[in-house]
């Protein structure tokens, strides 16, 4: 059976051994696979010989983006902080401004960790201890 090797929105690489069958059945209509309640999609710079490591990250989040009017002040705080500060910004289509951190996924994970705790805000997925 091949390998197929699936992502999450937290930055998450899945290798799951399976059949074609079992690949379709876990699909849905608009692509995401839905594994063991989780939904994914597939991976295929994981999946080919040579491609990127499947352990590099580019995680961002729309619960910890910004509108533009805030962008300098909130540009300017991060600043101070080197360690957590993101990587870059990503302006979206409606104007709305995410942060990005990217590198080794722990790393990354670590770093967007530490932004919100600093700030006193929580991601869903990861509570800050």
């Amino acid at each position: 059976m091949p390998i197929y090797c699936f992502s999450n929105g937290a930055g998450e690489t899945v290798e799951k051994y399976m059949s074609i069958g079992e690949l379709e059945a876990c699909r849905a209509v608009d692509g995401t696979y839905y594994i063991d309640g989780e939904s994914f999609w597939r991976d295929l710079r994981a999946e080919v010989a040579g491609g990127p490591s499947s352990r590099d990250a580019d995680l961002t989040s729309d619960a910890l983006g910004f509108l533009p009017e805030h962008a300098a002040e909130t540009q300017r705080e991060d600043a101070q902080h080197s360690y957590t500060k993101p990587d870059y910004y990503e302006r979206t289509s409606g104007g709305y401004v995410r942060p990005h951190w990217t590198g080794d996924a722990a790393t990354a994970r670590a770093r967007r960790r530490a932004y919100c705790k600093e700030r006193g805000l929580c991601k869903r997925d990861e509570f800050a201890s």
